[in-house]
């Protein structure tokens, strides 16, 4: 008898979630210059600029507990 094996392939989906958000026009102009300047469309442009200030945040609180250990 011949037995069997199951194998399981682990993938992780991403969730997309969508947000709407209000701009004054001189936000939106800006938002535009830098996704022109990026060579990105606007909704990328705010997709990359908030990936960075996440890693950003995200870097300093790795900073911050390092400096609060190291006294």
């Amino acid at each position: 008898m011949c037995k069997k094996r199951t194998f399981f392939i682990e993938r992780k989906i991403a969730m997309v979630k969508r947000i709407d958000v209000a701009l004054e026009q001189t936000e939106y102009s800006a938002l535009l210059e830098m996704a022109n300047d990026d060579l990105r469309n606007p909704s990328d442009q705010l997709r990359h600029i908030l990936r960075l200030e996440i890693e950003r945040r995200l870097d300093n609180k790795g900073n911050h507990k390092t400096n609060q250990e190291e006294k």
